[in-house]
C-alpha cells in the first residue's frame, strides 16, 4: 500500500524498529526480534492511508513452542580419569561421578538414578547443569546387576527428556595386603605382623609359618582389614599367606572344570596345585533332567523336577570345610569356602517369590531347603573367588662381634709375627758374622729361619679355623643351652 502508514504489534505491544516496504508490501525488521516465552501470541499488522482514509489490518494468531530439555551424559570419571560410559564396568573402590548437563529454557527439574531390577538406589533433584556422585560401595554386593543410570529432566513448559545407560558391574579387582615382604629380623626376637587389606569385601586371611605359627581369619567381610600379631623368631622362618575376597572372579580359570554324574554337579577348581572340588544334588525329589552351563566367571544348572514333585524341594551342597554360610539380603543361601576359593549361592533366575534356607548338616555338608513354586529352578551359582596367595623370608640377622674380633686378632697375629719375624732375622745375621761366618753355621740359620716360618703360618691357620669354625659353633651351642 503506498504511501500508507503501517505498523506491527504482537499481544498489543508494538514492536519498535519495523518498517514497511510498499513496493514488495512486507514489513522489515531493523534488528532481532525480542525473545518471547513459549505460548500462544496474536499478531496484529495494520496500514493507515491519512489522504485516502483507508485502513487496512490483518490479524493471526501463532504459537512459540519449548523444545525439549537437551540431556548430556558426558561420561564417568573415577580414580583412574574420565572415560566414555561404557557397556560394562570394571569395579573399582574409589568413588563414581556421573556427569553431563541438561540444556533447555527454564529448566525446572532433573531427576537421576542409579537403579536394578528392583529398587531406585540413590536419586536427586536439581536445576541447570548437573554432577551426580556415586561412591562404590553402591554395587560392593553385585545384586540386580543390570543396572541403569538414569537422568531426566523438564522444563517450566510442561516439555521433558531422558536419558538411560545400562549396565553391568564386574569385579575385576583382586584382593591387596601390604606388609608381606621379606626383612631381617635380631636372633631371638618377635617378629610383628603389621598387614593392611584392601577389598570391595575382603573375607579371608590365612597365614603359616616354618616356626610353627598359624592363624585362619575368615568371614571378616569388611573394605578395610588391618592385622597384628607376632611370633617368635630363633631362626631363618618362611611365611605362607593366602587371602581372598568374597566375590565373583571375573574368569573361570582355563583348568577348572566341571562334571555331571547321576544329576550330582561338581565343580573342580586347582588350587596351589591340587584339585578341589564342591558339589550339589537334589535330595527329597530326583529331578527329571538336570542342565549344566558354562558361562564366563560361573557355571549355572537347571534342576527341572515333575509338577507332583513336592512344593519344598531339598538339596545338598558340599563344601569344604572352612566353608561360611553368610546371612546375607543380598543373596540367597551364599556360602563361601576359603580353601577351595569358590562360592555358591541359592539365587534363582525368575522366581523372587521363592523362600530359601539353609542348615549346615555336617563339617562339610548343609542343607538347602527351596519353597517355589516352578518345577523347573535355574541356578546361577558356582563361581570362583579372587584370591591372591605367596611367601616371604623373615631372615636372622648374623651377628657381626664374632668377626670384627675375628679381624682383630688376625691383625694382631700378622703385625706380631711380622715384628717377630725380622727380629729373628736380624739377631741370626748378628750370630753368624761374630762367630766364624761359614758357609755351614749361614745354611743352619736359614733351615731355622725357613722352620720359623712354617710354624708361624700354622698358627695362623689354627687361630683363623679357631674363630671361623670352631668359635662360632661354641656361641651358638651355649645359646641353645641359655634358652634351655
Amino acid at each position: 500500500m503506498p504511501g500508507a502508514d503501517c505498523n506491527l504489534s504482537i499481544d498489543g505491544s508494538l514492536i519498535d524498529g519495523l518498517n514497511y516496504n510498499s513496493s514488495t508490501e512486507t514489513f522489515i525488521l531493523n534488528h532481532s526480534l525480542k525473545y518471547f516465552e513459549p505460548g500462544s501470541y496474536s499478531v496484529v499488522a495494520q496500514c493507515n492511508k491519512t489522504n485516502d482514509s483507508l485502513f487496512s489490518g490483518s490479524n493471526h494468531n501463532f504459537i512459540i513452542r519449548s523444545l525439549d530439555p537437551v540431556i548430556v551424559v558426558d561420561g564417568l570419571n573415577n580414580s583412574l580419569g574420565d572415560f566414555s560410559l561404557p557397556g560394562n564396568v570394571s569395579f573399582a573402590a574409589s568413588p563414581w561421578y556421573f556427569f553431563g548437563s541438561v540444556h533447555t529454557h527454564n529448566l525446572s527439574w532433573v531427576y537421576q538414578a542409579v537403579s536394578n531390577s528392583s529398587s531406585i538406589i540413590l536419586s536427586d533433584n536439581q536445576s541447570g547443569n548437573f554432577s551426580f556422585s556415586l561412591n562404590g560401595s553402591y554395587f560392593a554386593d553385585f545384586k540386580g546387576n543390570n543396572f541403569s543410570y538414569v537422568v531426566k529432566g523438564g522444563n517450566a513448559y510442561g516439555n521433558f527428556s531422558n536419558v538411560t545407560h545400562s549396565f553391568t558391574v564386574i569385579d575385576e579387582i583382586f584382593p591387596f595386603c601390604s606388609g608381606l615382604t621379606s626383612v631381617d629380623v635380631d636372633n631371638n626376637t618377635d617378629y610383628v605382623f603389621n598387614i593392611h587389606c584392601v577389598d570391595e569385601s575382603f573375607f579371608s586371611l590365612n597365614l603359616s609359618a616354618t616356626n610353627g605359627f598359624n592363624h585362619y581369619i575368615k568371614d571378616i567381610n569388611a573394605v578395610s582389614f588391618d592385622y597384628h600379631n607376632s611370633t617368635l623368631i630363633t631362626m631363618d622362618t618362611t611365611i605362607s599367606y593366602e587371602y581372598c575376597d568374597g566375590h565373583t572372579r571375573e574368569e573361570l580359570k582355563q583348568d577348572s572344570f566341571h562334571k555331571l554324574r547321576d544329576k550330582k554337579v561338581t565343580f573342580n577348581t586347582k588350587v596351589k596345585g591340587v584339585f578341589r572340588n564342591v558339589s550339589f544334588y537334589a535330595l527329597n525329589s530326583v529331578p527329571g533332567s538336570v542342565e549344566v552351563r558354562r558361562e564366563k566367571d560361573r557355571i549355572s544348572f537347571d534342576f527341572k523336577f515333575k509338577d507332583t514333585d513336592p512344593r519344598i524341594k531339598t538339596f545338598i551342597y558340599e563344601s569344604s570345610e572352612d566353608a561360611v554360610y553368610v546371612d546375607s539380603d543380598l543373596y540367597d543361601g551364599w556360602i563361601i569356602s576359603p580353601s577351595s576359593r569358590t562360592w555358591f549361592d541359592a539365587e534363582l533366575i525368575d522366581d523372587p517369590d521363592a523362600v530359601v534356607t539353609v542348615e549346615r548338616v555336617d563339617t562339610d555338608k548343609w542343607l538347602i531347603s527351596i519353597d517355589s513354586k516352578k518345577d523347573t529352578l535355574h541356578f546361577s551359582s558356582i563361581g570362583e573367588l579372587n584370591c591372591v596367595d605367596g611367601n616371604y623370608l623373615v631372615s636372622v640377622i648374623v651377628p657381626v662381634t664374632v668377626i670384627k674380633e675375628f679381624k682383630n686378632l688376625t691383625e694382631l697375629f700378622y703385625y706380631f709375627g711380622m715384628t717377630l719375624f725380622w727380629f729373628v732375622c736380624v739377631l741370626a745375621l748378628f750370630m753368624v758374622k761374630g762367630v766364624h761366618g761359614g758357609p755351614v753355621q749361614v745354611f743352619n740359620v736359614m733351615q731355622f729361619l725357613l722352620g720359623f716360618w712354617v710354624s708361624l703360618m700354622w698358627l695362623s691357620i689354627s687361630v683363623i679355623l679357631f674363630f671361623v669354625v670352631l668359635g662360632p659353633a661354641i656361641v651358638v651351642f651355649f645359646g641353645f643351652l641359655k634358652r634351655g
